[in-house]
């Protein structure tokens, strides 16, 4: 008997500790796509209110901000477009793809503008949260 009680002790703490995670988890999901006048993010969950950021994530190269979503808030997104300026991209026609990530941050001042003040949001294990993808340029 005593054992049956600390299993399902066991059980419940792990569905209460899964349900935990699946709400208190912030993601981004971005697929590679054709180079064209916005990105589109497949989804975005926000925990708190915050912005998705492009920036480019070509190794030996600086991390360059593309562009950012207007303000989000808390929840869950489909299919999001993040307009940005090509021409920061067309400096080598020859390029066949553009490496990117996409970051969520969070509003660390409030402001629902996206500044050099706002913070990477963190995952459950205390991770930025990060999805890679690229633009393909087949022209």
């Amino acid at each position: 008997m005593k054992r049956i009680v600390i299993m399902g002790m066991l059980v419940a703490g792990f569905v209460l500790m899964a349900g935990w995670m699946y709400f208190h988890t912030s993601g981004v999901t971005v697929q590679n796509q054709p180079l064209e006048d916005s990105i589109t993010l497949k989804t975005a969950v926000l925990r708190e209110g915050g912005f998705v950021v492009i920036e480019t994530n070509d190794v030996g190269f600086s991390e360059e901000k593309l562009a950012s979503t207007e303000y989000m808030r808390a929840g869950s997104y489909r299919n999001v477009a993040v307009p940005y300026d090509q021409t920061t991209l067309s400096t080598n026609g020859s390029r066949t793809f553009y490496p990117l990530r996409a970051l969520l941050y969070k509003d660390t001042d409030g402001n629902r503008m996206y500044n050099s003040k706002d913070r990477l949001a963190t995952g459950m294990f205390g991770y930025p949260t990060v999805a890679t993808f690229r633009l393909d340029n087949l022209q």
